[in-house]
């Protein structure tokens, strides 16, 4: 007696019980999908570096974007740390080219769907210690004065051989759906307009950096 031959239909379900997790997995959007599509609306699609960007928080200095992060440097900070210093020794390759850089960045959650939208901001490896940590010290100094709260250092940060620190605090919000794009950008958009003090208050502090 010969073997029945199966139909297209069984083969096409054996095929799936065979490769669901890869077929599942190749079908699943990416959440850096929403991101990346909310950062284009906000800074253009194909910006170039440096490019000078008008958004609804004011003026930014775009570097570049990735799968999950777009980083980019307040205009006012760029004009007032060129008015200081021509090269930032250690930080000549690091984003920019200056000691500072601001980001954008999203992260997923439990379930898959939701997750986190940061903004930050950070100062990277200047090679002279006594300059990074004067700097850090003028900030938080001011900071204090002016009883900013979400402007702070982690322990340690000035410490000897540390090249990055984070310094603005509270500045994430959830995301119900990380990959529905207006979502995504409207709370890009609520966190720069929400932090616009602490621009404002880094690019008054800049020119007292001890250089």
């Amino acid at each position: 007696m010969s073997k029945e031959i199966p139909s297209i239909n069984d083969l096409a379900h054996q095929f799936y019980r065979d490769h669901k997790k890869v077929l599942d997995l190749l079908a699943k959007p990416s959440p850096a999908l929403g991101f990346d599509v909310a950062a284009q609306r906000l800074f253009g699609k194909k910006p170039e570096r440096k490019q000078v960007l008008a958004t609804v928080a004011g003026q930014f200095v775009y570097c570049r974007m990735e799968k999950n992060q777009v980083t980019f440097l307040p205009a006012a900070w760029k004009d007032k740390l060129d008015n200081m210093q021509s090269i930032w020794t250690g930080c000549e390759n690091w984003w920019l080219g200056y000691p500072l850089i601001t980001y954008l960045s999203t992260r997923s959650g439990k379930n898959g769907a939701d997750g986190e939208l940061h903004l930050n901001i950070e100062l990277g490896p200047l090679s002279d210690h006594r300059l990074r940590k004067g700097i850090i010290a003028t900030l938080a100094a001011e900071a204090s004065a002016k009883g900013l709260k979400r402007i702070g250092f982690s322990a340690g940060a000035a410490d000897n051989g540390r090249l990055y620190s984070r310094f603005l605090q509270k500045s994430s919000v959830s995301l119900d759906d990380s990959y529905n794009e207006h979502e995504v950008e409207q709370k890009m958009r609520h966190l720069l307009v929400e932090f616009e003090p602490e621009f404002d208050f880094v690019a008054n502090v800049i020119p007292q950096f001890p250089i």
